[in-house]
């Protein structure tokens, strides 16, 4: 009556032991594996931070944003600071386009007319004989107003004294 391994424990023995030995032939072989594919791993994410930190993270989206997006794009490329070139002369020509006409044209019923009206502006407003006659104009209706001012406060005030003279009688 003694107890002793069974057959099917050294059957179960025997394949535990078989499976031990393959984990142990497969860990040495993927051990190198895990370790160059970490290695390359650990690489990549130090590239990748540092393409990161040399990236310049704008939180602009306005005008000059999009400016130095122009410029990044046009110094990678001739095509496209030819365009760039080009849509600035473009915007220069259209805000001269004005002034060049008005250059080119000759003198025409309007300048004539602007010149007659700026020569009656300045003989009525601005010759030194109707300033000095718009400055005693000036000063005239100051006075005027003053003297008005004085007026009506001495007759408020002898309403105010004889109301109270009133007053004071009964």
């Amino acid at each position: 009556m003694n107890k002793n391994i069974g057959p099917i424990y050294k059957v179960k023995k025997a394949a535990a032991d078989q499976a031990q030995n393959e984990l142990e032939i497969l860990e040495s072989e993927n051990l190198a594996l895990i370790s160059t594919n970490q290695k390359k791993l650990e690489s990549l994410n130090t590239e990748m931070e540092s393409t990161l930190s040399d990236l310049k993270r704008v939180q602009l989206s306005g005008f000059a944003t999009r400016l130095e997006g122009s410029e990044r794009a046009e110094q990678r490329s001739d095509a496209i600071s030819y365009a760039v070139l080009f849509i600035t002369l473009l915007f220069i020509a259209i805000e001269l386009a004005p002034i060049l006409t008005k250059l080119m044209t000759p003198k025409g019923p309007y300048d004539h007319a602007l010149a007659h009206h700026k020569g009656l502006y300045t003989s009525k407003y601005e010759s030194p004989y109707v300033k000095a006659k718009m400055h005693n104009n000036s000063q005239k209706e100051y006075y005027k107003k003053v003297y008005d001012h004085r007026r009506k406060e001495a007759i408020k005030a002898e309403k105010e004294l004889s109301n109270y003279a009133l007053q004071n009688r009964v």
